[in-house]
């Protein structure tokens, strides 16, 4: 698993070589701002980072044969984006040929182009109908800034000749979690094989990675985060039709709401692993007629459900998108011992019923009685040439602690080791499984023993 784990760091490097190189090349990426408005700090942050501009949600609009109905909704505010392009998003539908009214649409939208920056305008439908590109390609040529028409990669890849998008580009959503949107879910190899057919086309195109989380029930009030299901104590994991199921055993505080013991938590999240391969997807190969791409999401401050700002701007800078356990032991006693896990990256790993552990390796010890405490079960076993193989407790000279995941900035707590006889030795390490499916650990570790340091 170590070897793993350099494996990922060589793929962390080369997808960040690849950032630099799509920047220096030319291709541009823009966050879509889901949530609540910006400040000017946390917009300096995102331009710092790199971040060419925003996409922002202002309303919907219904296209019918001859006509145009635009809704405003709540639009986010964004302090500091001066010079920053901003694109406002108006979500649009209509049926059959229904092209709409092009002069009329933009004599609504004016209105609100002129408080939404001069980023041109995106037009996100989540499902296609065949009046959708002479509407596009008509507001395209009235318009007079950039139309962009975003909609899933499969129902994009299926749609052609690029004559009929005349003066749009293409933002096809792909990879992450299309779900949360209202988009149609899709497959990886469904989307690879969109983006091949869109790149075959003369026309540009983006490609927007949403890693906005799906939760139900969702969390009323916002403010949900994972940290407290890691525990064993508060909820049982097993993994979902889509995404990962936990069932508490406990109450538990979800956003402002009391869920009773019981209660099932189904959740979707795309963490930074899954997005660093999404990412690599995205980028790799060299796609001709590819002009950046959207990170789509919330986005919101740690703890949060999915990927929070502090994870994806760390990210952005380098680091690697995986936790960074640290084992914690002390000794109440010399035949006692008490451990804890905590990580204090803002990155965490996937949840998983048996790939999320650390390891004690006790050489000379024998193993008395353990309390798991908020740990969600434990194995027995022997580590033969780095390689853990169960045991019977009573020839245990090793032993593995399980957590639900690691939660990024979490802690778990603390299972008690009595030991018959105290080991002449003590050694840890930890393994995780990533978002992305891979699993990783990290190396052994000399951990103390009573009275020393």
């Amino acid at each position: 698993m170590i070897a793993m784990r350099n494996r990922v760091a060589v793929v962390v490097l080369a997808v960040v070589a690849s950032l630099g190189q799509a920047v220096a090349g030319g291709l541009q990426h823009r966050v879509w701002v889901l949530g609540s408005s910006l400040g000017g700090d946390e917009v300096a942050l995102l331009r710092g980072a790199g971040i060419d501009g925003a996409v922002v949600p202002v309303g919907s609009a219904e296209i019918t044969q001859g006509g145009a109905r635009l809704t405003i909704g709540k639009v986010p505010e964004l302090s500091g984006a001066e010079g920053w392009s901003v694109a406002p998003l108006v979500w649009v539908s209509g049926r059959g040929d229904a092209a709409g009214d092009a002069e009329a649409f933009l004599s609504q939208f004016s209105v609100v182009a002129r408080n939404v920056g001069r980023g041109g305008v995106v037009l996100a439908a989540r499902e296609y109908w065949p009046g959708l590109p002479r509407f596009a390609a008509a507001v395209a040529k009235r318009a007079g800034v950039p139309v962009e028409v975003a909609m899933a990669a499969a129902a994009l890849g299926g749609q052609g000749p690029a004559a009929g998008w005349r003066g749009v580009t293409l933002v096809a959503v792909a990879f992450g979690n299309p779900a949360a949107l209202g988009f149609p879910p899709s497959t990886l190899h469904d989307d690879l094989q969109a983006l091949e057919a869109l790149d075959e086309l003369d026309i540009p195109f983006r490609v927007a990675i949403v890693v906005e989380p799906t939760a139900k029930p969702q969390p009323a009030g916002g403010g949900a985060s994972l940290l407290e299901l890691a525990k064993g104590t508060v909820a049982e994991y097993r993994p979902a039709q889509r995404g990962d199921a936990f069932t508490l055993r406990t109450s538990l505080r979800w956003g402002e709401a009391l869920l009773p013991r019981g209660t099932t938590i189904e959740v979707e999240t795309v963490d930074t692993a899954r997005y660093h391969r999404d990412l690599a997807l995205t980028l790799r190969p060299l796609r001709q007629r590819l002009v950046g791409w959207d990170t789509v999401g919330t986005l919101p401050a740690a703890p949060a459900l999915g990927m929070s700002r502090q994870a994806f701007l760390d990210y952005l800078a380098g680091g690697a998108p995986q936790p960074a356990p640290e084992i914690a032991v002390e000794w109440p006693s010399p035949t006692r011992l008490r451990v804890a896990v905590s990580n204090e990256s803002p990155h965490g790993s996937a949840a998983s019923s048996s790939s999320n552990w650390i390891e004690l390796s006790f050489p000379g010890g024998v193993v008395g009685e353990v309390e798991v405490g908020e740990f969600r079960g434990l194995e027995y076993g022997q580590v033969a040439g780095g390689v853990f193989r169960k045991s019977p407790s009573g020839e245990a000279s090793a032993l593995r602690l399980f957590v639900n995941l690691f939660a990024a900035a979490g802690q778990v707590g603390a299972a008690e080791v009595r030991f018959v006889q105290r080991p002449r030795e003590l050694q840890g390490r930890w393994g995780a499984r990533l978002g992305d499916g891979s699993d990783v650990s990290g190396p052994v570790r000399p951990l103390p023993l009573p009275g020393k340091r």
